[in-house]
């Protein structure tokens, strides 16, 4: 789903465009993967030119917990950058309903091809699927250029 926000944005070479946004919110019931880590689809931004991606956003409705000593984290990126936005977000701490820290990944504010999908990488110290509760909100900010 994208969203337009009225005004735009305006860049250094007098380019504009509308603010677009992506989002997803995932919940303990979909980490099925009885692995360390799944991989889940954000969106792909809906441009028929490259993104820039202006900020990722994570609000945590509920922190992810296997009930236990487990903790989850997740990244947040392209195919072949799966932590190219953010890298190692924690999942099972919050802080006024956000990740307790989140750290930017390589390019946070990188600009994408057109096509690409961005994608959640959810990690977690013990098999993702045994997670128990959780809810989490992954919102990416952007607009076109090129």
């Amino acid at each position: 789903m994208s969203v337009v926000v009225e005004g735009g944005v305006t860049f250094f070479r007098q380019e504009t465009g509308p603010v677009r946004r992506i989002y997803k919110t995932i919940t303990f019931e979909e980490l099925t993967e009885a692995d360390a880590s799944q991989t889940i689809t954000i969106g792909t931004p809906s441009m028929s030119r490259a993104a820039m991606i202006l900020g990722v956003a994570i609000e945590l409705a509920t922190v992810f917990t296997d009930g236990s000593s487990g903790t989850f984290t997740c990244d947040v990126g392209v195919a072949d950058d799966i932590d190219k936005l953010v890298d190692g977000a924690n999942l099972s701490s919050a802080v006024d309903n956000v990740p307790a820290s989140a750290p930017a990944g390589i390019a946070p504010n990188a600009i994408i091809a057109a096509g690409d999908t961005i994608r959640v990488t959810v990690d977690g110290s013990v098999n993702v699927d045994t997670a128990t509760a959780g809810s989490a909100t992954i919102t990416v900010l952007f607009t076109e250029v090129g």
